[in-house]
């Protein structure tokens, strides 16, 4: 790992311990507690006639070691759902054919993760 990525890794970690609050991701049945950050995205989309910026309602930096260590298997996924202080939101692609979280960082620490308020 390089300088830049560790250094990194570590800025995220830290903030996520400081500036983090705990949320609750949901898997079908299973709910894993998880210290989180709140953010947002804006996406440029071209349409063929018009280029439009859309935005994420909120997304969350979530630490992949945090998600693995509560106990989920595999990558954020389309449909997985996060509770914040009664708020629930849908793990989303902002674009079509687009994963609904992308890397934050170069080591792959941290997991930002696009949503959608649904209640």
């Amino acid at each position: 790992m390089s300088i830049f990525a560790t250094i990194t890794a570590g800025a995220l970690a830290t903030l996520r311990s400081v500036a983090g609050e705990q949320v609750t991701y949901y898997r079908g049945g299973a709910a894993y507690l998880v210290p989180a950050c709140r953010g947002k995205s804006d996406f440029q989309i071209d349409d063929g006639t018009s280029i439009r910026v859309e935005s994420t309602d909120r997304d969350y930096l979530i630490g992949a070691a945090d998600l693995a260590n509560a106990g989920l298997i595999g990558t954020p996924a389309r449909g997985d759902r996060i509770i914040d202080n009664g708020e629930v939101y849908e793990c989303q692609a902002p674009t079509d054919g687009s994963k609904p979280w992308a890397w934050s960082d170069p080591a792959h620490t941290t997991y930002r993760i696009h949503s959608k308020k649904v209640t």
